[in-house]
């Protein structure tokens, strides 16, 4: 589950677990905030996430990034 603010929360079981926190990078006001995540094709096997946001600094763009998760 994905938090505006721009907290990557998981769900297990009914507990939520906050797994990534990019609050000091995303611009969370309006229609703004973290948008949207997506899982490599090869997750399995590069454990690979594209992160979607509007970036605080600057202008307000769009920004994408790719970040491999770790074993836990």
């Amino acid at each position: 589950m994905l938090e505006q603010r721009g907290v990557v929360v998981m769900l297990d079981g009914g507990v939520q677990t906050d797994v990534a926190d990019l609050s000091g990078l995303v611009r969370n006001d309006g229609e703004n905030g973290l948008l949207g995540m997506a899982f490599s094709p090869s997750f399995a096997l590069d454990r690979t996430v594209y992160l979607d946001f509007v970036n605080r600094i600057g202008g307000g763009e769009d920004e994408v990034v790719s970040v491999r998760l770790n074993d836990d």
